[in-house]
């Protein structure tokens, strides 16, 4: 296996080192999958990295306490 040195202006830190973890396994995981479920995989990403919590009907989140938690401030609409 080749081995990279990928330098990225990315945001991984901020996230909990557990989300870090899980996130690589799910990038071993599909890397280790046939390329027909690789390009399945990237098409369903590609529609989640363009959701919006704040207006989308998103699957398994609970809009009404997001919401609370992170209300819509309107000066900065």
């Amino acid at each position: 296996m080749k081995k990279y040195h990928i330098t990225l202006n990315d945001r991984t830190e901020e996230l909990l080192a557990e989300h870090q973890f899980i996130l690589m396994r799910f990038i071993q995981h599909t890397a280790s999958m046939p390329y027909t479920y690789q390009e399945n995989v990237m098409k369903r990403l590609k529609k989640m990295i363009r959701e919006n919590p704040w207006q989308d009907a998103i699957e398994g989140l609970d809009k009404e306490l997001f919401l609370e938690e992170h209300p819509i401030n309107e000066d900065e609409s």
